[in-house]
């Protein structure tokens, strides 16, 4: 992996990570 792709995965993963906290979230609402 190249110093240019790098930044480009970790925000992806990190975008991924967000969605699926959000995910939680939302699941976590509807038990209420």
């Amino acid at each position: 992996m190249t110093a240019a792709t790098a930044p480009g995965a970790a925000r992806g993963r990190a975008r991924e990570g967000a969605s699926k906290r959000k995910e939680l979230e939302d699941d976590h609402d509807k038990e209420h």
